[in-house]
């Protein structure tokens, strides 16, 4: 009897849309119909000759058409309505002519299909469009016999069926199982054991629609369900491919839990996640909705193409659109037009256009993103706007007292600037000939190296000097000036004056050690008598370490060195105690630990500042002290400029990048865009320099990434204008109203003098600080996260969308716009053709797809299968719905809801079908083994992320905490690499993060969470519709031994171990806690054995003991028999490997 029923399911699971079209015929009078019966095996065994690829069409013959199955070809026809005998395909099926027998590859059809394609032709071989592209129409219930079996319309359709069979349906599973089945179903989770008795003793009436919505209402519900639409919307935090880098995109994820918490109705979660930045005044929801799309891989392996991988991100998009939405494996339409639904290539490349024009470009910083602040960060932010608003509402105001001032300052201006050539005295390049013309112009002769620095020396033609100017002659090429440094160099050599000696070491994750500082003021160190500070200490290593007289260099030996942090730009400075006549500098280095100890010093700043902080001397020497060097001031004194201003400077490279004092070659001053015309670069002083009795030491630094980007003719002029930095900053039209008399400006000129007047005036100047502050303040708060989003191109960036040839991106035809397949209804009218409305056309009321593919998805994750049991696949290819009317009920019911997700689940899970015991009979198993009649409740194994969630759960470890960046729980010590180096080992993740819910797991493509894999879980490299469900010993060792697994053991033991009451009391706690029902005598016999036994084993094993108990969990507690509750791990670790647990019934 056993080996007979295994035969009839294998039987029964061979071919089921052959079986469905053979065994609903009732007898030899009853209608073949077209969808049901012929399509079926025209598609599978036709199509592909004769279907509606036209690249591949044979013989001319169309099938999947009536016009084309009719159609005369020479006489004769493949078929002939009412008359089997004159159709060429009933010929063509039965002939025994090796040739002429269709179809050709030796597999004949079968004796029953033919018989169906001879009673159809004869019926009159009526055509009908493909049951999924007609629009859903809402049925009238069916007639029942057993109406006493409805609780709602769901049941009556399901009812229908099995009495058309003749087949029962189950009693209701009792309220523990329903508990259990409805918690995990809605949650992810099961209910805790007080929720379960509390429905179970529940005698109201409505006692299960109460425990169905408190399931609805909780915030679990939103991380279950977001699970099955991750894997649709393939959401990794990587980027994918080779390299698989991180990717920081968790807030859409967070999005999708939240809008679902929220019953966000469906078809505003469609549009907001296809199009929502291109709603008017997107909010940042809707931005962050648009990332579904920017879940694709990107590819920053070196050597790939932008753009080939952009377009890989564009079909995917389709295919994914087509796929989640329609149900329809539009893929199949990129290469050529499809082989068995009505969808044609060209039709494939005009939706395409749809998604061709977004701003994203396989970039690796993932451009464009959205910056997310916290609910904290946007308070403050807000305020800091308000004020900003109030101080430039104080800025725009003119006021008398500020009228009075502008008068004054005016008056300061009457004399412009008067600039001075000065006298080049030596030009020199390392790099470059500079020669030095009668007008004191400089030219460049030879050709361009890559880099270059010009050193200038001058003599200066005024008494005082105010600022400097380089006038850059007209040249045909760019050029960019990284840097510009000038000293001031005297006749004669006399000490220093100074009152502050400062070592800087400029650059990031540098430490700064000094041995000694001696400061001599004729032969007398006078460092011993001043007080030193630095940036930061470590190591015990202090500022005064480096003037206590000892010169030893050995940090272990003398502790007589200092030590800054690891930082930025470390520096150390001593106090004089007042003004001194510094003659030289000696420097002792650390002498201890090599090379890599006294090379820390390299590339220093040495530098002496009089009374006012003003720099007076400096040196950048060029060897390391080693140990020591004496550095002697000579006078010379560094020039300190304010600002840098130019006449014309190209975006990204603007004229003070001169004066960073860290040269930086991706910038530098440059003037593309406005070549081969002259351009002026004033270089504004902090201090006048008196010009007697010396020399200017100039250097141009030209030291940018872009190669070959050199001054090639220049002059040099000066001013000792005092006002040179009022003139400079002011614009050309500024500076022109200023020469005029008040009498002749016009209102317009006043107005504006006003405005600039107010933004410099000394009277304003606390508002424009504080303006800068909150400005800056804005700039740089960092956002929570960032996601990347859509953005639509626009205007002349948008690109053209052509037809592939084989798909390839290199190889194109003809330009399309965009549009949908004319086989599904068209975009409404009024709407525009983009992705807003292609958004609305998914959601329309005449899309036939949308609305049953997403009632059919929700319906296979509560019963294990859908009423179309192909959920990715409506077309031609796909099954038959077993139920077809209860699919468009639902469809229409789901759609007049207001796309009522939660409505939809409540309606499902509390018809009567649904609470149906999960039991089987060998009859029933016989008979319809995948229960695709749903004549019983579901049974299947439960998703990897709820096993896994349930075992923290159950155990008492897992985190309620929702939300945020992704999480690395504990997971095997692999000790692996992933290819091109990148590691794939994790740190996992402390406190309560290393226990939230599978949702929140970093997931990474290369490398998805080990036990997830094991149990059926997807990389998401694509999208997911169904995941597979695969019983394997892998499994079994993964709930055993994976460290998450050992700790929910380890927990849940010491949870019985501190239950009260005996050894019965606390296995039954166990085994209701776990399996949330009454546990059976067996049962607690059983375990009390085991029980028994492993304390025994454990009680002459203690080291193991220790290890089961403890390890990954840690130590629980002075007070707790490590061999008790080694022998409780063990019982807990046998009750979460039930299959029970694991199992939906």
């Amino acid at each position: 009897m056993k080996r007979l029923l295994i035969a009839l399911c294998l039987l029964l699971s061979v071919n089921r849309k052959e079986l469905l079209a053979l065994t609903t015929l009732a007898d030899e009078n009853e209608s073949v119909q077209f969808n049901r019966h012929i399509r079926p095996i025209l598609s599978e065994n036709c199509f592909v000759c004769h279907g509606p690829d036209k690249a591949q069409r044979k013989a001319r013959l169309r099938l999947d058409t009536h016009s084309g199955a009719t159609q005369d070809l020479g006489g004769h026809a493949a078929i002939v309505p009412g008359n089997s005998e004159k159709s060429a395909l009933v010929y063509r099926i039965t002939t025994n002519r090796g040739n002429d027998r269709m179809p050709p590859s030796g597999n004949g059809l079968k004796a029953q299909q033919i018989e169906l394609l001879r009673r159809w032709i004869d019926q009159g071989a009526h055509y009908n469009m493909h049951w999924s592209y007609v629009k859903p129409a809402r049925p009238p219930l069916p007639i029942v016999q057993n109406t006493k079996w409805v609780r709602n319309p769901i049941d009556y359709f399901v009812l229908a069926r099995l009495e058309r069979e003749g087949i029962v349906p189950s009693t209701e599973a009792n309220r523990w199982t329903l508990a259990r089945r409805v918690a995990v179903d809605l949650t992810g989770l099961p209910p805790t054991i007080v929720e379960a008795i509390q429905f179970v003793n529940d005698t109201k009436e409505n006692a299960y629609q109460r425990y169905v919505d408190s399931q609805l209402q909780k915030k679990t519900f939103g991380e279950h369900w977001a699970r099955v639409w991750l894997d649709l919307a393939r959401y990794a935090d990587s980027a994918g491919y080779a390299d698989d880098p991180p990717r920081t995109i968790w807030a859409y994820r967070d999005y999708v839990i939240r809008s679902l918490n929220n019953n966000k109705p469906f078809d505003q979660f469609t549009i907001e996640q296809i199009a929502g930045d291109l709603i008017d005044n997107p909010t940042e929801e809707q931005l962050i909705a648009t990332a579904f799309h920017r879940n694709t891989q990107t590819n920053n392996e070196g050597g790939t193409n932008d753009e080939e991988f952009r377009n890989e991100a564009i079909v995917d998009r389709v295919n994914t659109t087509m796929a989640v939405w329609m149900g329809t494996t539009m893929a199949c339409a990129q290469c050529h037009s499809h082989k068995y639904d009505p969808i044609s290539q060209k039709e494939y490349f005009k939706f395409s256009a749809f998604l061709n024009n977004t701003q994203d470009n396989d970039q690796k910083d993932e451009r464009p993103t959205l910056e997310i602040f916290t609910a904290e960060q946007k308070h403050e932010r807000a305020n800091w706007i308000t004020e900003i608003d109030q101080l430039k509402k104080i800025l725009d105001t003119p006021t008398e007292i500020l009228a009075k001032s502008q008068f004054q300052w005016e008056q300061t201006l009457q004399e412009q600037p008067q600039w001075y050539s000065m006298k080049p005295l030596a030009a020199t390049s390392n790099r470059i000939r500079l020669d030095i013309e009668p007008d004191n112009s400089i030219v460049t002769t030879g050709n361009f190296p890559e880099q270059a620095t010009y050193t200038i020396t001058l003599e200066p033609t005024i008494e005082k000097i105010t600022a400097l100017q380089l006038e850059i002659l007209p040249q045909p090429q760019n050029f960019v000036l990284s840097q510009v440094e000038s000293t001031w160099v005297p006749d004669t050599k006399k000490p220093v004056k100074a009152r502050y000696v400062r070592v800087e070491l400029l650059g990031t994750e540098k430490i700064l050690s000094l041995a000694e500082v001696q400061v001599f003021q004729d032969n007398v160190n006078v460092a011993l008598q001043g007080n030193a500070t630095q940036s930061s200490t470590a190591h015990e290593g202090t500022p005064k370490r480096a003037v206590d007289g000892n010169t030893d260099g050995d940090y272990r030996k003398s502790e007589s060195t200092t030590q800054t942090e690891q930082s930025k730009n470390p520096w150390w400075e001593l106090d004089l105690a007042g003004t001194k006549s510094v003659r030289s500098i000696a420097i002792w280095n650390r002498t201890d630990g090599g090379q890599s100890i006294t090379n820390r010093l390299a590339g220093f700043r040495l530098i002496l500042l009089d009374e006012n902080r003003n720099t007076v001397w400096e040196r950048i020497p060029p060897q390391i002290p080693s140990p020591s060097a004496v550095y002697r001031s000579d006078g010379q004194a560094k020039l300190q400029f304010i600002d840098a201003h130019a006449d014309y400077s190209q975006e990204g490279f603007p004229s003070t990048s001169v004066l960073a004092s860290v040269l930086d070659p991706k910038t530098g001053w440059a003037v593309g865009g406005h070549l081969n015309q002259p351009h002026k670069l004033t270089l504004v002083l902090k201090n006048p320099v008196q010009t007697n009795h010396g020399k200017i030491l100039l250097r141009l630094f030209q030291k940018s990434q872009h190669k070959h980007l050199l001054i090639k003719n220049f002059k040099l002029l000066a001013t000792d204008t005092k006002s040179v930095l009022e003139f400079v900053r002011m614009t050309k039209a500024i500076r022109k109203t200023v020469g005029l008399s008040n009498k002749v400006r016009t209102d317009t000129e006043n107005k504006k003098l006003a405005s600039y007047y107010r933004s410099i005036a000394p009277e304003l100047k606390s508002q424009r600080d504080r303006l800068t502050v909150l400005e800056n303040q804005i700039k740089e708060q960092l956002p929570h996260t960032t996601v990347p989003i859509m953005r639509e191109l626009v205007d002349d960036k948008r690109r053209e969308t052509r037809i592939q040839f084989r798909g390839n991106f290199l190889d194109t035809g003809s330009h399309v716009t965009e549009g949908v397949p004319a086989v599904f209804h068209p975009l409404p009218e009024r709407i525009s053709a983009n992705r807003l409305g292609l958004a609305r056309w998914l959601v329309n009321r005449e899309n036939p797809l949308t609305a049953r593919v997403t009632v059919n998805r929700h319906w296979e994750q509560l019963f294990g299968l859908g009423i179309v049991s192909t959920s990715e696949e409506f077309g031609t290819q796909g099954e038959l719905p077993t139920h077809p009317e209860l699919m468009d009920w639902l469809a229409v019911e789901f759609m007049d809801s207001g796309w009522d997700i939660k409505h939809l689940i409540k309606l499902i899970v509390t018809s009567t079908t649904y609470r149906q015991s999960s039991k089987i009979t060998p009859e029933a198993l016989a008979h319809d083994p995948d229960n695709h009649l749903f004549a019983r409740g579901p049974r299947f194994r439960l998703p990897a992320e709820t096993i896994r969630d349930q075992a923290l759960f159950v155990s008492g470890l897992l985190s309620p905490k929702m939300y945020g960046p992704p999480v690395k729980p504990p997971q095997p010590k692999l000790g692996i690499n992933a290819a091109f180096g990148s590691g794939i080992d994790w740190e996992t993740s402390a406190g309560e993060d290393r226990h939230r819910r599978g949702v929140y797991t970093m997931w990474r493509r290369s490398n998805p969470y080990p036990s997830m894999v094991t149990f059926d879980a997807p990389d998401r490299q694509v999208c997911t519709i169904q995941r597979p469900r695969s019983n394997t010993p892998l499994q079994a060792l993964v709930t055993l031994n994976d460290p998450v697994y050992v700790e929910a053991a380890q927990s849940l033991g010491r949870k019985l171990l501190a239950h009260k009451g005996s050894l019965e009391d606390k296995i039954l706690a166990g085994i209701t806690q776990v399996l949330i029902r009454p546990a059976k005598s067996i049962e607690i016999q059983h375990l009390a054995q085991l029980y028994v036994s492993a304390l025994t084993h454990y009680k002459s094993n203690l080291e193991q003991a220790r290890l089961i108990s403890t390890n990954p969990l840690g130590d629980p507690g002075q007070n707790v028999d490590k061999r008790e509750l080694a022998a409780w791990t063990i019982v807990s670790s046998v009750l979460l490997n039930l299959d029970e647990i694991f199992m939906k019934r």
